[in-house]
């Protein structure tokens, strides 16, 4: 294969190339630029990690970018995607209009693979579609995680019915009205407003449900609610949150935090008070957050990954990810077997 390769360990030096092959992919918020630098500049422990950003040219012209990065552990290196672990789909950025043979997509991750001298490839969660699978490492597998999505293509009312029965509509009418008996409820949209206020009220209310529920909660580690609320507050800043709450008597009793990217939204962070189960306050805001990316020119409402029963019961796609995971040295084969093992006592607990 005679495409020119560069490798970047500087995300800022090749901005102007992702942001290139982003304005030509279908991609998710996960492979886009502004997501990436703020989850470097946040997450990544240049210590002991290491930016790898492989770029392949034709013509001069960057057609195939995958950005990855390399952790060292104690007598190993990983190659990873980067955005991990807040980073539910993951794929390459390909120019849609060049054609690319598969021998040319072994060549590229053998290329990649070879490039990082990783002891050990671990790249999850690949998105597995109809437009990326060939695309992906002969080396994937799939994970058994899928995700749930809707295109929206109709009025909301057409959807509405059409996912839901006549009584489960009845249902969340009824618990919305007898909600509404305990005091005044308001539906909000908030952009670009104290965002630390309303971190702080969904992580109060995810650990409520982290404790109740048995649980480990990701919240209580100081340092990763830090660079939790931090990295949010940048995604902020940059305009791709949108920040959703359920009022009672002014009081927030439910609150979704997700991205908006590419006239998508993406359903990420939703917690509630729990003392308002019996009235599914979350499912009441779900209802009224996707009313209104129906009724707002959004092109798709994504659930991202998760095999909860209320994200298929609202949607009318879904998605399936794989794995690549390789050992290329002794020093990544302990590793490897553990990472294995770890899938398979999943699947089994599961």
């Amino acid at each position: 294969m005679s495409n020119n390769i560069a490798i970047f360990s500087n995300i800022s030096d090749c901005q102007d190339k992702w942001e290139y092959l982003e304005s030509l992919c279908n991609i998710d918020i996960f492979q886009s630029y502004k997501w990436n630098k703020i989850w470097a500049d946040n997450y990544l422990d240049f210590n002991n990690s290491e930016i790898f950003i492989v770029i392949f040219y034709k013509q001069d012209k960057p057609f195939f970018l995958i950005p990855l990065y390399k952790i060292n552990f104690f007598f190993y290196t990983e190659l990873r995607y980067m955005g991990d672990p807040l980073n539910d789909y993951n794929q390459p950025l390909i120019d849609p209009r060049v054609n690319i043979s598969q021998d040319e997509i072994d060549d590229i991750w053998n290329k990649i693979f070879n490039e990082s001298k990783c002891d050990l490839i671990n790249l999850n969660r690949e998105k597995n579609d109809i437009h990326n699978f060939r695309y992906l490492s002969k080396f994937k597998k799939n994970n058994n995680i899928g995700g749930h999505y809707s295109d929206i293509l109709t009025e909301w009312d057409f959807f509405y019915i059409d996912k839901k029965s006549k009584k489960a509509r009845y249902n969340l009418k009824r618990q919305e009205k007898q909600l509404s008996k305990l005091g005044l409820i308001n539906y909000t949209i908030k952009e670009s407003e104290n965002i630390d206020f309303f971190l702080e009220k969904m992580i109060e209310f995810k650990s409520s449900f982290y404790s109740k529920n048995n649980i480990k909660n990701i919240f209580i580690s100081i340092t990763f609610k830090k660079k939790f609320i931090q990295f949010y507050k940048n995604l902020n800043e940059k305009k791709l949150l949108s920040i959703n709450c359920l009022y009672l008597n002014n009081k927030i009793i439910a609150i979704h935090i997700g991205y908006i990217y590419k006239n998508s939204f993406y359903y990420i962070f939703p917690s509630y008070n729990l003392k308002y189960k019996e009235y599914s306050p979350g499912i009441l805001l779900l209802k009224f957050i996707m009313e209104h990316t129906f009724n707002n020119n959004f092109s798709k409402f994504d659930f991202t990954i998760g095999d909860e029963e209320y994200k298929s019961s609202w949607s009318n796609k879904s998605v399936i990810t794989s794995d690549t995971i390789r050992f290329f040295s002794i020093k990544g084969l302990i590793p490897y077997i553990i990472i294995i093992i770890k899938k398979i006592v999943k699947r089994i607990v599961k």
